[in-house]
């Protein structure tokens, strides 16, 4: 399939999708470093501007990078709701870049390539913190991947893959969204609802996402408390509440996911010892798997 994305040599067809807010000036300067260092340049910055007061100061320094800015919300996932439904309408091609995180040299270039061929592109992570990389090839270091695959739906089901940091769209097939203000794993959703719509996402390590592990992120990936498991199951009970309306079989998720919930620490500490033992990913969100237990 040759989707035939092409890039006008006037106005950028592609943009770099992000919400900015307040960080430290190491953070955001990694930040724009990693974009003002892309094999491929021409492309907008959407920036949804939530409380990040530099901006100025950016512009200044990184004349070749045209950054176009929004006013934000003050809520994360209204937030990306403005940020998908401004690009949709303006750009071909959405690579998502959160504000915190940092990117290989070919990742717009890649992203693009690859959009070629699929509707969605996922990248593989590299963990990194204030002492440097400590997880390389995060997502398929035992190779379960390989180099370019198409993600199946039953393996995001339980599990996320898809981060506002490592995927990039084809924008014509994305319609207007609408994300509840509770929403917490706004990618999880956005990108499961496109697979169940039929549109294909393949997964690449030929590109990384320099994935950035602090007290701030949302999910840490690879954590294993109790206190994660339950910030888990409470996202995943409204993730599979909602997902119920595209997909009947997201109830009997619900129902184990909310009982699960009302158990005691002992219990919870036994479902997560065993399904990490069954089921060792290292996706987002990964912790709890149902299909491994039962069938355990």
């Amino acid at each position: 399939m040759n989707k035939g994305i092409k890039v006008s040599s006037n106005r950028p067809a592609v943009a770099v999708l992000t919400t900015a807010f307040p960080v430290s000036t190491n953070i955001y300067f990694d930040y724009f470093d990693s974009l003002a260092k892309q094999s491929f340049q021409n492309f907008d910055i959407v920036l949804v501007n939530d409380g990040f007061q530099f901006l100025g100061d950016v512009e200044k320094k990184y004349g070749n990078l045209n950054i176009v800015e929004v006013a934000g919300t003050g809520n994360i996932a209204k937030n990306r709701e403005l940020l998908i439904n401004f690009s949709r309408s303006r750009y071909k091609v959405g690579v998502f870049a959160d504000f915190d995180d940092c990117f290989a040299e070919n990742r717009v270039a890649c992203s693009l390539e690859l959009l070629a061929e699929t509707d969605i592109v996922v990248n593989d992570v590299d963990l990194f913190n204030e002492s440097g990389i400590y997880s390389k090839n995060h997502f398929d270091e035992l190779n379960e991947f390989g180099s370019k695959s198409y993600l199946k739906f039953d393996a995001v089901k339980q599990k996320n893959y898809f981060g506002m940091s490592n995927t990039a769209i084809d924008l014509s097939v994305v319609d207007s969204v609408i994300f509840p203000e509770n929403l917490k794993a706004v990618d999880w959703y956005f990108f499961s609802r496109l697979m169940i719509l039929g549109k294909k996402a393949l997964f690449t390590n030929d590109t990384k996402t320099y994935y950035r592990q602090h007290d701030n992120n949302v999910a840490n990936i690879g954590e294993k408390t109790l206190e994660q498991a339950r910030r888990e199951l409470e996202v995943k009970r409204l993730h599979y509440k909602l997902m119920m309306s595209d997909n009947p079989e997201f109830s009997s998720l619900y129902s184990m996911t909310c009982t699960l919930l009302e158990s005691s620490d002992y219990i919870l500490q036994d479902v997560v010892e065993k399904s990490v033992k069954l089921c060792p990913t290292r996706a987002w969100w990964s912790l709890i798997n149902f299909e491994e237990i039962e069938d355990a």
